[in-house]
């Protein structure tokens, strides 16, 4: 039981399903203005038919899901586990379904957009992966290896600062990390900030004396 991750809130305007069922009308469109309280659709469980509203008044951006459709519950915990062993045995592309398919049914996990966002890195899809470890960060600001992700992300597109800032960001939560030293090393070199490269490389090295370049 104590191992089971935190529940997080889903986000205002996510309508989302805790049951399996079926979809039987879907009262709403694509673009569509809706109130706080207003029927968006009707689904089917256990036999009961669930009027499901929406949570605030805005827009409808997305349907997910069509009349007739059936709604599954799938276990996360378990397709994540999947998709990171996918990641593991470089299948970058299958790994990303599998994440897809975690992020559609828990928006609000922060994982499944970091391990997504390496798998894209991976692919170099950097813009990508710079995307998905912002999700990731908005959910969870204290997964350190996230910033790391991001910031090879961003200095893969010549971002060096906001590489920098992330470098810096990670190395507070882990101020000896040898990775994240050599890579902001590297991208004051690469910004031409060779001031800043050798205090990196001074830190670096006053953290791991056996350390050789």
């Amino acid at each position: 039981y104590k191992s089971r991750p935190m529940w997080h809130k889903p986000s205002a305007g996510d309508v989302v399903s805790h049951l399996p069922g079926t979809i039987i009308k879907i009262m709403v469109e694509e673009g569509q203005a809706v109130e706080a309280g207003q029927l968006l659709l009707i689904h089917e469980a256990m036999k009961m038919q669930n009027r499901v509203i929406a949570p605030i008044s805005g827009v409808v951006v997305e349907l997910n899901v069509k009349e007739g459709d059936k709604i599954t519950k799938i276990n996360t915990d378990r397709v994540l586990a999947i998709g990171r062993n996918a990641l593991y045995f470089e299948d970058y592309v299958l790994s990303i379904q599998y994440f897809n398919q975690v992020i559609k049914s828990k928006p609000w996990l922060a994982e499944p957009y970091f391990y997504r966002a390496v798998a894209k890195i991976n692919l170099d899809d950097f813009k990508g992966a710079e995307e998905d470890c912002t999700l990731c960060l908005q959910r969870n600001p204290f997964l350190t290896q996230a910033y790391y992700a991001r910031g090879i992300a961003r200095q893969s597109q010549e971002k060096y600062d906001e590489a920098i800032d992330d470098y810096q960001k990670g190395l507070e939560f882990k101020p000896e990390d040898r990775q994240m030293l050599v890579n902001m090393a590297v991208a004051f070199i690469q910004k031409k900030d060779y001031n800043g490269a050798e205090k990196t490389f001074d830190d670096l090295m006053t953290a791991h004396p056996k350390y050789s370049m």
